[in-house]
């Protein structure tokens, strides 16, 4: 009888031990699978972080009502600050601009999409902003007008490039001569063929700024382009303005 009782006593103390072993590897499996849980999500968030850095952020420029040298002026300034803030240069998809130079490479993005970006704005048209060399990342639209070299002085060479006519203003601009006073019916042209000049003289404003830039040979420039105490006196600063390169005639 007791034999029977001790042999019994073995046989649940034996299943006992099996049922207790398996309750811990369960345990155990349950404790790992609750751990992998855990790092999905973590891995997961790390893939957005991840992404969310690989989506551009984007600059873009309050296009102004003027002509071809203003818009100009807009265009290689975001661009170079895009380039400076480490961001993605943008501008509207029916851009006047584009219709001038189809090889722009900034984003096209419409309208509706710009509209909704933070606006940073400052009074004065030809004076250079540093703090816009530190923009927030966010996308941004900066405005207005931008006249100063110097938000786009360090990429100078990648700007001109930006700027390239097509074979049938080249062709247009090659028929005035070796001799350029321009004066033609298509502004496009004419800065095409000043552009080709060795060296540029050129009047007061925005126009025969970029036909001086993009010719890359000597420019001369009033120095005294505006009226002392005029209301552009106050808002053009010459050294923000003018290329330190170009000579100033009296």
């Amino acid at each position: 009888m007791h034999g029977n009782t001790y042999r019994l006593f073995r046989k649940r103390a034996f299943y006992v031990a099996v049922a207790a072993t398996l309750f811990l590897v369960a345990a155990l499996n349950y404790i790992s699978a609750g751990s992998e849980r855990h790092l999905v999500p973590n891995e997961v968030h790390a893939g957005d972080e991840a992404a969310a850095a690989a989506e551009p952020v984007y600059i873009s420029v309050s296009s102004t009502m003027g002509g071809l040298g203003n818009r100009m002026w807009e265009y290689a300034s975001m661009y170079g600050l895009a380039l400076t803030n480490n961001m993605t240069p943008a501008i509207e998809r029916d851009s006047f601009l584009t219709d001038q130079f189809a090889q722009l490479t900034a984003v096209r993005l419409e309208a509706s999409e710009i509209s909704a970006f933070k606006q940073v704005y400052f009074d004065h048209c030809c004076k250079y902003y540093g703090s816009l060399c530190n923009l927030v990342r966010a996308n941004t639209t900066v405005g207005s007008f931008l006249q100063s070299y110097k938000y786009f002085n360090a990429h100078a060479d990648v700007v001109r490039r930006q700027f390239v006519f097509d074979r049938r203003t080249r062709a247009a601009a090659a028929r005035l001569g070796d001799v350029v006073f321009v004066g033609t019916d298509d502004p496009l042209v004419d800065m095409c063929a000043l552009s080709d000049c060795d060296h540029v003289i050129m009047t007061v404003g925005t126009f025969g700024w970029w036909a001086g830039f993009l010719s890359g040979g000597d420019v001369i420039y009033f120095a005294q382009p505006t009226w002392p105490g005029s209301m552009y006196d106050n808002e053009l600063i010459v050294e923000d303005y003018y290329r330190p390169e170009w000579i100033g005639m009296e």
